[in-house]
């Protein structure tokens, strides 16, 4: 079970690291357009 928790751990901190960099390329597009 402790392996389950583990893995679902790490996809959400993936996720949320892939959601940061979007964000970040976002607002350097937009700062880079105005």
């Amino acid at each position: 079970m402790s392996e389950v928790l583990k893995h679902m751990e790490y996809e959400a901190k993936h996720k949320v690291k892939l959601k940061l960099l979007y964000l970040i390329k976002n607002e350097n597009i937009v700062s880079l357009t105005h």
